[in-house]
């Protein structure tokens, strides 16, 4: 499923502006993440000691190459506009269930971003926010990963 980028941008926790990337974008380079292979990565996103989860929020799956890396650093940094999100077609999505479980099957083996939001309201205050972890994946094996606290890069805007 592709997304525009300004649905991105809603899942990232922003409004569309350009971001500056230093770093290329390489197609190429990017369209061996996308090959179909025997991978997969299970996992679950939850924050506040689990009673918070990612549920029937989006799960982004981003090849971990040098212009991810550059994209998840301006992500970290809250005075860095990234609200225009990565190129279309660099990623692949999925959606949390209820308790914030969530599936990528058919993956090459490679290394990947696993990133997602978990969010939740304290009065008029917006609480949680982006979570992200690397995962590598194995031939015909299933990666298991948790995303939790201690993988928060980005609050939501205050």
């Amino acid at each position: 499923m592709k997304l525009t980028k300004c649905v991105v941008v809603a899942a990232l926790m922003s409004a569309c502006a350009t971001p500056q990337m230093s770093t290329p974008f390489d197609k190429a380079e990017h369209d061996k993440f996308m090959e179909k292979g025997t991978a997969s990565i299970t996992g679950q996103a939850f924050m506040s000691g689990g009673t918070v989860t990612c549920a029937d929020r989006t799960v982004y799956l981003m090849p971990n190459t040098a212009y991810v890396r550059e994209y998840i650093r301006q992500l970290q940094d809250k005075s860095r506009d990234v609200s225009a999100g990565p190129p279309e077609g660099l990623f692949r999505t999925t959606t949390c269930d209820a308790q914030g479980n969530f599936k990528f099957i058919d993956l090459p083996v490679e290394s990947f971003w696993v990133l997602t939001n978990v969010l939740w309201a304290v009065g008029l205050e917006q609480k949680g926010g982006l979570l992200a972890d690397t995962v590598m994946t194995r031939e015909n094996q299933t990666v298991n990963i948790h995303l939790t606290d201690v993988n928060l890069i980005r609050r939501p805007a205050e």
